[in-house]
């Protein structure tokens, strides 16, 4: 891979505020007060690649031998579910366009490198933290637990 315009320091550190990125939406999720309700179940859209050889956990290097890269399979998973993705990663690669310029990145959490990895592009990645941030709950109110306990939950 040749890198006319990235050093490696910076791929580095781009791939790391992605994971703190992923991260901080995943325990805003969790919080349950600070992102509207509905946040967590957005859509977003992605590319499938189906699973060719089963890839080891340390075979994520050669990645490109274990998925059908040729046949990108349209879908969308939850915030919640690409934020589990990016934190499990055992597969995190940035794709690149014809002239060295990163485009996205090639994922897959170790439960499910054996089925299929994911792309997503920077673009998108972006989207979701401009959106975590601008997201916020209107309201909260105590809501009763089966078990007999109190709850806060927010609202939009």
């Amino acid at each position: 891979m040749k890198l006319r315009r990235y050093r490696e320091d910076s791929i580095a550190i781009t791939e790391r505020e992605i994971m703190i990125g992923f991260f901080a939406v995943r325990k805003l999720i969790d919080s349950k007060l600070k992102l509207s309700p509905n946040f967590a179940k957005k859509l977003i859209p992605v590319e499938r690649f189906q699973s060719v050889e089963a890839m080891g956990s340390f075979e994520r290097f050669e990645f490109y031998d274990h998925y059908d890269l040729d046949n990108s399979i349209p879908d969308e998973v939850t915030t919640l579910y690409l934020s589990n993705q990016f934190i499990h990663s055992l597969l995190f690669n940035f794709s690149w366009d014809e002239h060295d310029r990163p485009l996205g990145v090639h994922f897959t959490s170790d439960y499910d490198r054996t089925k299929h990895c994911f792309h997503i592009s920077l673009q998108q990645i972006a989207l979701v933290f401009e959106e975590a941030a601008a997201s916020k709950a209107v309201s909260y109110r105590l809501q009763d637990d089966p078990k007999g306990g109190r709850n806060i939950v927010a609202t939009n």
